[in-house]
């Protein structure tokens, strides 16, 4: 019998779940066939958890591993390779990782990367590059830019569709007919209805709050805490998520960390990518002391955390890479003494539960990246589950250790840690897709895949992953 395929109970657990409303009643929870079952009486295996804190896996929503050139950059830099990233996200009771970011040219290097990680499915958003799509927004036809989209995600295997810029501007003078600003771009966007397009995901680089309220509405804003630069922007925040506005959020958690941005100029010493993109790519360092205030306002967005929000969290920090600090930013949501000054000043004194952060980094998540099945322990859902060694009274130190290294996780109804250590058990691992029909001719053939500099033989890099790819 394969280990995806046994029959587990996990007795005694006090099961965290925001979907069901399940705020820690201790339930047993059922794994048949890697997915959530109905009670069973003949399990192959028994887990006690000894009232431990269970909840679905973790899944992270924007990270930039994938991204072309950032394993080089992550070399130089001295931060964790790419292929201990995964055992990282284990330890910290995860299943998925997100890449945003994902042009057609650079889709074989991102799947390759994103191969390359262990223990968890992977996923990517492909980009829309007004450069190739401008004259069909500008012409406001609808139905050909639906079916661009739809042709990009066919190819490049994407779970759905990513902005990182609101607007077209051309730096040439003569091309400035040509531009398209994010009013034009909003409305049009606004019209379209396919569900498999929309919502679009839009990379919230500095500036873009400052954009109509009910037209971020549209869109789901990925890295926002990079956006949080000002108060202006910390109260824009705010009132998009109170409307319904759809966010994900990097927290600082004091210590430098790479950074993936956007911008016209680079610092001595970053690394500079054209992607094809309306600016290049900047891998660098960030550093929190550079701009306290986009800091400390990320922590003030949480203070402010209703359960109505559709907000998630992302362990990779403010636009970067790395996970390691997380269970430390988590420990300070469970516990108020102990926290860094600018933490505490963020906070005001909030403290959060369990069932917050189960919504904050599973349902959320979730939900953003439109995967059904997971984020939750309902019937039917993929069994991947975590359990925490968190009690009540824990200190920060101790809060920060057991969110670091899960008790057990079940991924795929495969145990991959079991009291504290890895069992050597591989869970299967998928690249995950959305499926989708093009309603014209062969997407190989469609004006954004015969680009000059987008062509389709740039895909041969995507060629013998050895990681499987899932349609969802």
């Amino acid at each position: 019998m394969s280990e995806a395929r046994k029959k587990i109970v996990l007795r005694n657990g006090r099961v965290f779940d925001p979907v069901q409303g399940w705020r820690g009643e201790v339930r047993d929870i059922y794994i048949a066939d890697g997915r959530i079952s109905e009670p069973f009486r003949d399990p192959d295996e028994v887990i006690d958890t000894g009232l431990r804190a269970v909840m679905a896996g973790g899944i992270e929503p924007c990270c930039h591993l994938g991204t072309p050139w950032a394993s080089l950059w992550r070399a130089g830099a001295g931060f964790s390779p790419i292929d201990r990233i995964g055992e990282i996200y284990a330890r910290m009771g995860y299943v998925h990782v997100h890449q945003p970011l994902m042009t057609l040219l650079t889709a074989g290097a991102v799947r390759y990367a994103m191969s390359r990680i262990p223990f968890v499915d992977t996923s990517a958003w492909v980009s829309l590059d007004l450069r190739d799509l401008g004259t069909t927004v500008r012409a406001q036809r609808k139905a050909e830019f639906v079916e661009s989209a739809r042709a990009l995600l066919e190819l490049t295997g994407g779970i759905g569709v990513f902005l990182p810029f609101p607007h077209l501007k051309h730096r040439q003078r003569h091309y400035a007919q040509k531009n398209i600003s994010a009013k034009t771009l909003f409305q049009f966007i606004s019209s379209l209805t396919d569900a498999d397009i929309v919502p679009i995901a839009l990379w919230a680089l500095p500036g873009v709050l400052d954009n109509d309220r009910d037209s971020l509405c549209l869109f789901h804003l990925s890295c926002a805490g990079a956006a949080l630069g000002s108060e202006g922007d910390f109260e824009r925040a705010c009132a998009l998520l109170a409307v319904g506005g759809s966010v994900d959020l990097g927290l600082s958690t004091g210590m430098p960390c790479m950074a993936v941005t956007a911008a016209e100029r680079c610092s001595p010493g970053d690394l500079s990518v054209d992607m094809g993109m309306g600016a290049p790519i900047r891998f660098g360092h960030f550093d929190p002391s550079f701009n306290r205030e986009m800091c400390r306002n990320g922590w003030r967005l949480l203070c402010l955390w209703e359960e109505r929000w559709h907000l998630s969290l992302s362990p990779a920090g403010i636009g970067g890479c790395e996970p390691d600090a997380f269970p430390q930013a988590v420990s300070w949501l469970l516990e108020g003494h102990g926290r860094p000054a600018m933490v505490e000043e963020g906070l005001g004194g909030r403290v959060f539960g369990l069932y917050e952060v189960a919504s904050l980094t599973r349902a959320e998540p979730a939900r953003c990246l439109g995967l059904a099945d997971r984020g939750h322990l309902e019937i039917g859902a993929r069994a991947d589950v975590s359990v925490y060694e968190v009690a009540a009274g824990m200190q920060t130190r101790d809060l920060s250790r057991a969110m670091g290294n899960c008790w057990c996780l079940i991924k795929d109804g495969v145990v991959v840690r079991d009291k504290g250590a890895f069992t050597g058990l591989k869970p299967p691992r998928r690249f995950r897709s959305k499926m989708v029909e093009t309603r014209g001719a062969d997407p190989r053939q469609s004006e954004v895949a015969l680009n000059a500099s987008l062509r389709c033989e740039h895909l041969k890099y995507a060629a013998g992953l050895d990681g499987a790819t899932e349609v969802t």
